[in-house]
């Protein structure tokens, strides 16, 4: 008798269970069929030479389609569509003004015996039209890398032709700050002459989009120097005068001491020491501390401390040591 009750307890929610699998069911069908295909494609731009001299058209979106046929079809007529390009969609643009408007879409079969159905989701496309604005503009070089050859030192490049003409919707050329060539020193393997593609680029350093570059090639002219060796050398300092009657020299120290030096082999060969910028102590009575450069040979330079610290401690004469406190010259 009790389990009579349970299984009349339990029909109608086995029911209502199939009447939702059923609903489920049904919804799938009319949804998504299963002899149906969605597919976005590329739309291309019909009847717009004419109409839009001086003009650019923006940036195109895609058209949705509907592909319906035979089960053992689709598959193929998604390859016939995607790689074949035996479908396309495209705007007609023969009444196109400036501005942003909607714009009517089309297909256009390449078969007009295609086993499976073709249709548009939409009819319309917006479409973005802007006046045509142009601007000449010097091409900027920027090395990059080190030269493969560590004998060689990059020493300059210039441009072939110097300056390029941008081209592309006036919104578009306002947003270029500069074109210019990434050129990589570590393909570079002697004086020569390279063909590069510029960049256009934004205030951000950022690629700009919908701008054409004419010419889109250019060619840049290496150049490569044998690259300076560079030695240690210790720092001369160079005092002239005597201090105060009653008083002498004691001692001179140089912080540093010694400085990286660059440049030409025949030059370095000939280097020792580097004396610093003569330093006066005509009548000096106190120890003092002088910021002083360093002076080089024509053809070397420094590629570490600019300058040095030379300290003169000055005592009186028949004194071991001092008290005088030192003075900063500088």
């Amino acid at each position: 008798m009790n389990e009579a009750v349970g299984l009349r307890a339990k029909v109608p929610m086995m029911a209502a269970s199939l009447v939702l699998s059923f609903l489920l069911w049904a919804y799938v069908q009319i949804i998504q069929p299963a002899n149906v295909r969605y597919l976005n494609i590329p739309i291309q731009k019909f009847n717009d030479d004419e109409s839009l001299k001086g003009f650019v058209v923006g940036k195109l979106k895609t058209a949705s389609i509907q592909i319906t046929g035979p089960d053992d079809v689709l598959s193929s007529a998604m390859d016939d569509i995607n790689k074949r390009g035996m479908v396309a969609a495209y705007v007609d643009l023969s009444d196109a003004h400036p501005g942003v408007d909607n714009y009517p879409l089309h297909l256009s079969l390449a078969r007009h015996d295609l086993k499976y159905t073709v249709t548009l989701e939409d009819l319309t496309t917006q479409v973005e039209i802007q006046r045509r604005g142009t601007r000449t503009v010097p091409i900027d070089i920027d090395p990059a890398g080190q030269p493969a050859d560590k004998n060689l030192a990059y020493d300059g490049a210039t441009a072939s032709p110097s300056v390029v003409e941008i081209s592309g919707a006036a919104d578009a050329v306002r947003q270029v700050k500069s074109v210019k060539v990434i050129l990589d020193l570590s393909q570079i393997s002697s004086s020569e002459s390279v063909p590069e593609t510029p960049e256009v680029v934004d205030d951000k350093d950022q690629p700009v989009d919908g701008v054409s570059i004419s010419p889109q090639t250019v060619r840049i002219a290496v150049g490569m120097a044998p690259a300076p060796q560079s030695e240690t050398v210790l720092v001369s300092p160079v005092i002239n005068g005597q201090p105060a009657v009653g008083f002498t020299v004691k001692n001179i120290s140089v912080m540093p001491n010694q400085v990286a030096v660059q440049g030409p082999p025949e030059v370095l060969s000939k280097m020792r020491t580097v004396p610093t910028k003569a330093i006066g102590i005509n009548g000096l009575t106190a120890s003092a501390v002088y910021q002083v450069p360093v002076e080089l040979p024509m053809g070397a330079k420094l590629y570490s401390a600019k300058t040095v610290k030379v300290r003169v401690t000055i005592e009186p004469v028949g004194t071991s040591s001092s008290s005088s406190r030192p003075i900063t010259v500088p």
